[in-house]
């Protein structure tokens, strides 16, 4: 008798956390940070952001995700990989620029 075990469907929770540990990781490499300086910035214990970032800790708090977008200067929606993609290209167009960046930020707020 062969039994067949189905996998079990992930919760979208579960499906979230890697693809923020993923993005965090994109957000500080792109501005050359490390988890001490993450960590000073959004306000949190080392430990925590290394328990997180090496995926020990599976359910991270609400407050530590907005503690860590806000040290990004980024919506939370960013982070969980929710962020329409034009958006986020226009972003990377005009980062050097200060009046095109102005720009986009007046626009995120109709959108957010």
């Amino acid at each position: 008798m062969i039994i067949i075990m189905k996998k079990a469907a992930l919760t979208e929770e579960e499906e979230l956390i890697p693809l923020l540990i993923q993005n965090i990781g994109i957000q500080m490499s792109r501005r050359n940070w490390s988890i001490k300086m993450l960590s000073d910035r959004a306000d949190l214990p080392y430990e925590t952001l290394k328990k997180l970032l090496s995926y020990k800790i599976r359910r991270p708090s609400l407050i530590t995700v907005v503690k860590i977008a806000s040290a990004f200067e980024c919506p939370i929606d960013r982070l969980l990989g929710q962020e329409p993609p034009a958006l986020d290209s226009w972003r990377q167009l005009v980062e050097k620029n200060e009046e095109l960046s102005a720009l986009l930020t007046d626009m995120e707020h109709f959108l957010y």
